[in-house]
């Protein structure tokens, strides 16, 4: 996938010509729909066809060797002296368990480690007792061979002054039925 240098990307966005990505009033304000190309502040630029869903970058899997384990994203000198809310949408796909022997779970990160957000509990409405199938989504998306429902969680936190980077990370017990996304990713000041 072709990338865009980010020292064009000021002028693109004043110029309007940037697709998938929005500056509404400044660098510190950005949205990634994941719709077109990937920005270099990404780590990763596979994106996947949600079913009922737009663009989503992923999937990700920190057990499956076929897919990245995390996702990172790079913050820009100009925003980094100033707190960051993030919004997000996590997209997660196949039987993500809440409690017992096979818990998953998902963190946000700064660069250097410092946990920002945890997410232990995942309440999908489901259709049978192993979490395969959450309700409420239209038909199911293949990732790999298999075929799979999802679920959407909207999750925020702040980022603090200073912080260069957010990393993104999932801890699945399966490797092959437990993925997750990441959608409408917002960055404004405050």
């Amino acid at each position: 996938m072709r990338r865009i240098c980010l020292k064009a990307l000021p002028p693109l966005l004043a110029a309007g010509l940037f697709i998938g990505l929005a500056a509404p009033a400044g660098a510190e304000n950005l949205t990634y729909d994941f719709e077109a190309e990937v920005p270099e502040a990404w780590s990763e630029d596979d994106t996947h066809q949600v079913t009922g869903q737009s663009q989503v970058l992923g999937p990700f899997n920190q057990r499956n060797d076929d897919y990245p384990n995390k996702a990172s994203l790079s913050i820009g000198k100009e925003s980094q002296g100033k707190p960051l809310k993030v919004e997000f949408d996590l997209v997660l796909l196949g039987n993500w368990d809440s409690q017992g022997s096979k818990a998953d779970s998902f963190t946000v990160e700064d660069g250097d480690g410092n946990e920002l957000l945890k997410v232990e509990q995942f309440p999908c409405d489901l259709t049978d007792k192993d979490e395969n199938l959450p309700e409420g989504t239209p038909g199911a998306t293949k990732v790999g061979k298999r075929y799979m429902r999802h679920c959407v969680l909207h999750k925020s936190f702040v980022l603090p002054a200073g912080a260069e980077e957010i990393v993104f990370k999932g801890k699945t017990t399966g490797r092959r039925s437990e993925f997750w996304a990441l959608d409408n990713v917002r960055l404004t000041a405050g």
